[in-house]
């Protein structure tokens, strides 16, 4: 999934992307 990358990103952008994948299906 996406957060395999999650170590690339900031976690201030970590957390924007988190609340916008929320809201999309993210199978």
């Amino acid at each position: 999934g996406w957060l395999s990358n999650g170590d690339k990103v900031p976690p201030a952008e970590f957390a924007k992307l988190a609340a916008e994948y929320s809201e999309c299906p993210s199978g």
